[in-house]
């Protein structure tokens, strides 16, 4: 691993491990996370990365989806489809609940979205702007999706960006490892949850 040293105010955000997306019997298995995110044992890497953030009083914050009935779904692309069918993460079902190993606790704020950008339609921005976040720790699923679009968007706000490849997964491993090696490089830093815990 190249040497490397964090700079500025790290924030911890935990993205899309919520119940429909990577909960078994979730709205959303059928597309593979819940079983990717047990065969790349995602989970207990951001269970350790949680823990020391909480342990160090350092920011913390989940991005779930949530379905907003004012934005439309687009006609075209797989994923569209999927969303506009299969009716996820619908406001007050347990779809939207982030899952028991890394529930939040009292003061870490749950920001909602929709769709997969993490700035869209949130206000993301506002809440890291309060606690003076200026790196971000992105972690969760999907690579390809939701991290590489939020990896863009923070790098477009002026957030510098983390991303432990061991703590971030897809259903797509072909998606997972071409964004990881190819695409997230070019805006961030790839790097794993152990170097990321002996540096923050």
């Amino acid at each position: 691993m190249a040497s490397w040293e964090l700079k500025g105010k790290p924030a911890l955000l935990i993205l899309d491990m919520q119940y429909d997306i990577v909960g078994e019997g979730g709205k959303c298995e059928p597309m593979g996370l819940p079983q990717a995110c047990k065969e790349s044992g995602v989970v207990p890497k951001i269970q350790t990365l949680l823990q020391s953030f909480r342990d160090k009083k350092l920011p913390v914050v989940f991005v779930v989806a949530e379905y907003n009935p004012l934005i439309p779904i687009p006609i075209y692309g797989a994923f569209n489809d999927f969303m506009r069918t299969g009716n996820p993460c619908a406001t007050g079902t347990k779809g939207t609940e982030i899952i028991d190993e890394i529930a939040p606790v009292w003061g870490e704020p749950v920001v909602r979205k929709w769709n997969i950008g993490i700035f869209s339609n949130s206000n993301l921005d506002q809440v890291l702007k309060y606690y003076g976040a200026e790196t971000l720790i992105m972690v969760g699923v999907a690579t390809n999706l939701v991290v590489h679009t939020g990896a863009v968007q923070a790098t477009d706000l002026g957030y510098s960006v983390i991303v432990p490849e061991d703590a971030v997964t897809s259903s797509d491993k072909e998606a997972h490892d071409y964004t990881i090696n190819k695409v997230l490089p070019l805006l961030a830093l790839v790097t794993t949850t152990k170097e990321v815990l002996s540096r923050i």
